[in-house]
């Protein structure tokens, strides 16, 4: 059974990025991805497993808005600043390799809070140098 936590997703222009706790027989991690809707994201990934019990839970869904690829050199592919977040997580040593493989599950973590809040601070870090002038952050949950 797979069970997903469906939230109400903000307005964004070029999808999102979502930290979803994701638990898997009892195994529990954080996966960071980039998709136009994390609400559907894994209802065809998880599936195809016979798995006693799929738990779903987005920690933070980012809206990704349109000034965010507002590069002087082109504008990049929207999975940017996703392929970001993993260069900079994969470096800090939180990979995490489940048991169970299915599409996406090289982009898994063990994320203690302290490190969850320096992703997001330093995805936000980076954002806000190209931020409008009227302010702009990432809460660290959607509550």
């Amino acid at each position: 059974m797979v069970l997903v936590e469906e939230v109400q997703l903000p307005k964004a222009d070029k999808g999102y990025i979502y930290f979803a706790d994701i638990t898997l027989n009892g195994e529990t991690f954080t996966k960071v991805g980039y998709s136009q809707n994390p609400n559907r994201r894994f209802t065809y990934d998880l599936s195809e497993f016979e798995l006693d019990e799929v738990q779903i839970r987005f920690r933070n869904i980012i809206p990704m808005m349109e000034w965010m690829y507002d590069f002087p050199e082109g504008t990049p592919r929207a999975s940017y600043w996703e392929e970001f977040l993993h260069t900079v997580m994969r470096k800090s040593g939180c990979w995490h390799e489940p048991e169970h493989e299915f599409s996406g599950s090289t982009e898994c973590y063990l994320l203690s809070p302290r490190e969850y809040k320096a992703a997001i601070d330093y995805l936000e870090e980076q954002l806000q140098m190209m931020a409008p002038p009227n302010g702009w952050c990432i809460p660290y949950s959607m509550d």
